[in-house]
């Protein structure tokens, strides 16, 4: 894939994913000025939620984490990402393991939630 065929894959399964989970949203930042003709390549696609959508939204954020478990080599932070989200958030742990299945996501997800002491 080269970039603008990358970017619309991703802003599409970012897109299949939300709605899905009933979640309103809009892309901004470098995603949207993408859209509008930067060429500058895009990283990340950064997301706005509607404030009633917030905890849907964080709650499957930790399972794309905990999927791509990037690190700091690729610019990223995910697993550290995932044990700052838990500390301050209530984790609804049912609906987590009800979306992992979802995704099909167990064997990747599961042992980095237990390491983590989330399940």
């Amino acid at each position: 894939m080269q970039g603008e065929e990358v970017v619309r894959f991703k802003l599409s399964a970012v897109r299949d994913r939300l709605m899905e989970a009933g979640v309103r949203w809009s892309v901004f930042a470098g995603a949207t000025a993408y859209c509008y003709g930067s060429k500058r390549e895009v990283t990340d696609i950064d997301v706005l939620v509607n404030g009633v959508d917030l905890e849907k939204a964080k709650e499957d954020n930790i399972i794309f984490k905990a999927i791509l478990q990037r690190t700091e080599k690729q610019g990223k932070h995910d697993i550290e990402d995932i044990r700052c989200m838990v500390k301050c958030e209530n984790i609804d742990v049912e609906y987590l393991k009800k979306r992992v299945q979802k995704y099909r996501a167990e064997k990747r997800v599961n042992p980095l939630l237990k390491l983590l002491k989330i399940l």
